[in-house]
């Protein structure tokens, strides 16, 4: 009887275990640029699709866009190969295809899951932002509420 009570607990001790990791390593979910604070980004699974919402300037959440895997390569692209290392996966959205000469850039949101590194201040959060438009682009850390 012992015997099958410590086999339990050991079961579902390597249960919790195991669902807390896929959780955290899960891009799905609610993203802020504080920690504890008010998400800026909202992350959907729907069968094997993600997509992504996000605040706007006027406080409402933009409507649903398809979120794609990045490959290994845009991933190099963007951090070189040293950091490139320490992104497990990202996602990104792409905005329509600049209709002008001037609109040069087309716009992209990514978010990253990355190997915590505590010697990165951008790494450290497990998750960072990265936007890219005609102005420019920025990279930023991100906290999963």
């Amino acid at each position: 009887m012992k015997t099958n009570l410590l086999c339990l607990a050991f079961l579902a001790i390597l249960f919790l275990n195991c669902t807390s990791e896929t959780k955290t390593n899960e891009i799905s979910g609610e993203y802020s640029y504080k920690n504890d604070g008010l998400p800026n980004f909202i992350v959907s699974k729907t069968d094997d699709a993600y997509s992504i919402k996000y605040m706007t300037t006027s406080g409402n959440w933009s409507k649903p866009k398809e979120f794609v895997p990045v490959d290994k390569n845009t991933i190099y692209d963007i951090f070189g190969t040293k950091k490139g290392e320490l992104i497990i996966y990202g996602y990104v959205w792409e905005g329509k295809k600049p209709k002008s000469f001037y609109d040069r850039k087309q716009k992209k949101i990514y978010i990253f899951n990355v190997v915590q590194d505590k010697d990165s201040e951008l790494f450290s959060s497990g998750f960072i932002y990265r936007k890219e438009n005609d102005l420019g682009s920025f990279t930023e850390k991100l906290y999963k509420l």
